[in-house]
């Protein structure tokens, strides 16, 4: 279908005009004469059939229609602006532009951020976390972090960790009322859920349990937000150790069992092009080092719990 389109010229002057409150200011902005600003309305107005502004005395103001139709423009113009901005950093190549998995980002990522910033000041990084841009190649994105390979031969991919999965809580659980001694006990707690309740039916057969529902509970579709309920005592999640691990190091969480599942893996996917590679290379050095120093400390961290009936918090 083909595209009703005005003219540009006359949509540059409408908006600057309707940002501004001015035909004088907009032509200050777009280095034309205040006249050129109303000309370019005026053709705009005769396209649409409709007053964009009233002509007041020494100022103007936005019809109701004008209004309507500037806000709708604006939006329009700051998508265009946002993406030719992204365009013009990836051409000079001083932007990083990677899609993170949700939960990484937040829980892992993120607070490292800080580190690779004073190691490489002169890369910026923009994290997307939409779910919707992890296949590679993708024209928007340098890099992707996310759990499992890709399927695609054309692409490098690096790991990065692999994750356990069991049951974390609130250390309050533990002790007082209905404590959480065996897994049995999950039978008086709210089981909360991650997408989907897979994860508590693997770790419930694992554990022999069959008393306890693993459908019931509350479902997140977000691991972030399992985590967070888990730390506010709504019920007991499936965790990991890359993504629970910074509460279970601060004492906000615990593990009441010991049984733990083979979770999976994280990976650095990106395109295998000679380009790519030296474009991502001082993040990739920095991510793999940062992947080695936690590798270690979470080995250090299960070696101590599997002589461990329940979990102490990790010193900080």
């Amino acid at each position: 279908m083909r595209r009703i389109l005005p003219s540009l010229t006359a949509l540059r002057a409408f908006e600057a005009a309707a940002r501004n409150g001015s035909f004088k200011a907009a032509a200050g902005e777009l280095h034309v004469t205040e006249a050129a600003v109303s000309r370019q309305i005026r053709l705009l107005e005769t396209d649409l059939g409709a007053r964009m502004f009233d002509r007041l005395n020494r100022r103007v103001e936005l019809t109701p229609m004008g209004a309507a139709y500037f806000a709708s423009i604006r939006e329009a113009f700051d998508i265009i602006d946002g993406s030719t901005r992204r365009a013009s950093r990836r051409k000079s190549r001083r932007t990083l532009v990677l899609a993170v998995d949700p939960g990484l980002a937040v829980r892992w990522l993120i607070p490292r951020m800080r580190a690779f910033r004073t190691a490489c000041p002169d890369i910026e990084v923009e994290i997307h976390t939409s779910l919707a841009l992890t296949n590679l190649p993708h024209p928007e994105i340098d890099a992707a972090i996310f759990y499992g390979r890709a399927n695609d031969a054309s692409l490098r991919q690096d790991f990065m960790m692999d994750v356990t999965a069991f049951p974390v809580c609130i250390p309050a659980m533990l002790k007082g009322l209905n404590p959480l001694r065996r897994p049995a006990d999950l039978a008086n707690r709210i089981l909360l859920h991650e997408t989907s309740t897979d994860w508590w039916e693997r770790w419930l057969a694992a554990a022999g349990c069959a008393s306890v529902d693993g459908k019931s509970g509350t479902i997140y579709h977000d691991t972030n937000f399992a985590l967070d309920a888990a730390v506010l005592g709504e019920g007991v999640a499936v965790g990991d150790d890359c993504l629970a691990y910074v509460d279970l190091k601060a004492g906000r969480l615990v593990r009441p069992f010991p049984l733990a599942l083979n979770s999976g893996s994280y990976f650095l996917i990106y395109p295998g092009d000679a380009g790519a590679e030296r474009q991502l290379a001082p993040f990739r050095e920095w991510l793999l080092g940062e992947c080695r120093v936690h590798n270690a400390e979470i080995a250090d961290y299960r070696a101590r719990f599997e002589n461990a009936d329940r979990l102490e918090p990790v010193e900080r």
